[in-house]
């Protein structure tokens, strides 16, 4: 039994409003319902809870309307999964699924779905865990369901799975299963963890936009660097692709991350982590190997061609405007993922970024022009040498500029 009081004291007054709404418009129509998964796990282990995972002993769908009719809102009904969203008058969604059961035509595959009692719905969950369900409708409010032993693995520590199969059915638990023993600092069961290589072949088969939302939501975690470390470790990384790799010199590399000098480079938003961490996790690939990883994982575009950048530069320049030769072709998510990469690289990349790529003649094409030179190749030979002059201090003011202009031009009529 969790106490009312327990669940108030978690919950800010918006979200225990919410849970109060539900509840009671739940119990006028003799529908249960429960918070089921990390809400309840989280709430037992005296974390803030996360968002509410409401699982109707019933039908959804019937919830949503009611509490639209009641209470204002929109209630959106998916049909084919039983499932609905009820967003309320002030905008905020809250999603309801049925209680259902999950079965496999084969491993890897995503399941077939299909109402059922609350037991089979909790009988189809990954970890022991994440099988508790606490009643929430009305009077019923603390009731505690726990059929698989969730409460003791949470005093153990341990992350266990429920049936030998479980990493076959959906090998995506692998990853889950490590993010969730980083996370919590638990232990994987001595068991579950006997299973992970009998997931490798089924794991091959997942598809890559599955796998690549793990790896983004691992990318998301504090412990980002523990999970890639465990996951190597593990044998997990390889079997993904065998140039993914993860180890002490990744994880220091990683550290630099929340401190990337973003407002001196003046980045107006905030770039994508996953190019970072796929940087690292292919960092020395050949250019096959990494352009083989990445389609393996479906990743976008933009992600694709910072990360391909990033791997392949080689950093060597001993003058600014050979830096900037090199990094003016390249993505600016690629050249900041470079930076990651590339420790040794990280000042002339972290001058690159705040000052370089910035740093521009002063003479324009129009200048040249008046000058009496015709537009054609040399107008770009001549703007790039001025540049270059001013990125390596060979000029400082308008002056130096000019002066060196006037010889350009005139070397330029006498070869001409």
């Amino acid at each position: 039994m969790i106490t009312k009081t327990l669940v108030e004291k978690s919950l800010s007054p918006d979200r225990h409003a919410l849970l109060a709404a539900v509840s009671r418009v739940a119990s006028a129509r003799h529908l249960p319902v429960y918070l089921v998964g990390g809400f309840v796990r989280d709430l037992l282990l005296g974390l803030s809870p996360g968002d509410f995972d409401f699982v109707v002993d019933g039908d959804a769908p019937t919830l949503a309307r009611a509490l639209a009719r009641e209470l204002g809102g929109d209630a959106t009904v998916h049909p084919a999964f039983r499932t609905a969203t009820w967003t309320d008058p002030t905008g905020l969604a809250v999603d309801l699924a049925t209680a259902r059961t999950e079965t496999y035509a084969r491993p890897a595959v995503l399941p077939e779905v299909k109402p059922a009692p609350l037991a089979d719905d909790l009988r189809r969950r990954d970890f022991s865990i994440n099988t508790l369900a606490l009643r929430v409708d009305g009077e019923h409010l603390g009731e505690l369901l726990d059929p698989h032993g969730g409460q003791a693995d949470l005093a153990a520590r341990v992350i266990r799975i429920l049936h030998p199969l479980s990493f076959q059915d959906d090998p995506t638990r692998l990853f889950r299963a490590v993010r969730y023993e980083q996370r919590l600092n638990f232990h994987l069961a001595p068991d579950t963890l006997a299973l992970f290589p009998g997931a490798w072949e089924a794991l091959a088969a997942v598809t890559g936009d599955r796998v690549r939302h793990e790896f983004e939501l691992i990318f998301r975690e504090p412990q980002v660097a523990a999970i890639l470390t465990r996951l190597a470790e593990l044998g997990v990384l390889p079997r993904v692709h065998p140039a993914l790799h993860w180890g002490a010199s990744e994880s220091a590399k990683a550290s630099a991350i929340p401190q990337l000098s973003l407002a001196d480079w003046r980045i107006a938003s905030p770039p994508t982590l996953d190019a970072f961490f796929f940087s690292l996790l292919l960092g020395g690939a050949s250019a096959p190997e990494t352009f083989s990883a990445l389609a393996r994982l479906n990743v976008n575009k933009p992600v694709f061609q910072a990360v391909t950048e990033a791997v392949a530069l080689q950093p060597a320049w001993p003058h600014p405007s050979e830096a900037v030769t090199a990094l003016d072709g390249l993505s600016e998510l690629g050249v900041i993922a470079a930076h990651v990469l590339h420790v040794e690289a990280r000042p002339a990349l972290d001058n690159y970024l705040a000052r370089w790529r910035f740093i521009k003649a002063h003479t324009t094409g129009d200048d040249l022009i008046k000058s009496g030179l015709k537009p054609g190749p040399e107008f770009k030979k001549i703007l790039w040498t001025l540049r270059a002059a001013w990125l390596d201090g060979e000029v400082n003011d308008d002056k130096g500029e000019k002066t060196l202009l006037a010889r350009l031009l005139n070397t330029d009529k006498v070869t001409g």
